[in-house]
């Protein structure tokens, strides 16, 4: 006996709806892009005010991508 377990977006046998892959897919592609970003941003020897504001502010590289993909991704998908 077999159960079929689907999420509330209605998914079929695939996993998942072409409208959550594509939110995940441009997550992962906005995240690298931040995250290389935040290292340039951190590494160069003069701040980079448009991304990284005065520089170091206590959070980790990865927090800091991450803070800036969730806070840019969702506007893409609004109707």
């Amino acid at each position: 006996m077999a159960i079929n377990i689907s999420d509330s977006a209605g998914t079929g046998q695939d996993g998942m709806s072409g409208e959550v892959f594509e939110y995940r897919l441009m997550l992962f592609v906005v995240f690298a892009i931040f995250l290389g970003v935040v290292v340039v941003s951190r590494t160069a020897i003069w701040r980079w005010r448009a991304f990284g504001g005065n520089g170091y502010d206590g959070k980790s590289i990865v927090h800091q991508a991450r803070l800036m993909t969730y806070s840019t991704v969702p506007f893409v998908f609004m109707r």
